[in-house]
């Protein structure tokens, strides 16, 4: 999991530097940050893994 993490991350932050528009930034916004995307989801995945010992 920690993997698909990293993996969003360096995704979301290329798709971030192609941002050229306010319109490109939504689509940016609801792709990643929207209520079903991916760092959204991710996020919600959390609450499952099992406790750090």
């Amino acid at each position: 999991m920690l993997d698909n993490f990293k993996k969003i991350g360096e995704e979301a932050s290329q798709a971030l530097m192609q941002v050229t528009d306010a319109d490109q930034l939504e689509v940016f916004r609801i792709k990643y940050l929207g209520r079903k995307g991916l760092v959204t989801g991710m996020l919600s995945q959390i609450g499952k893994l099992p406790p750090r010992r």
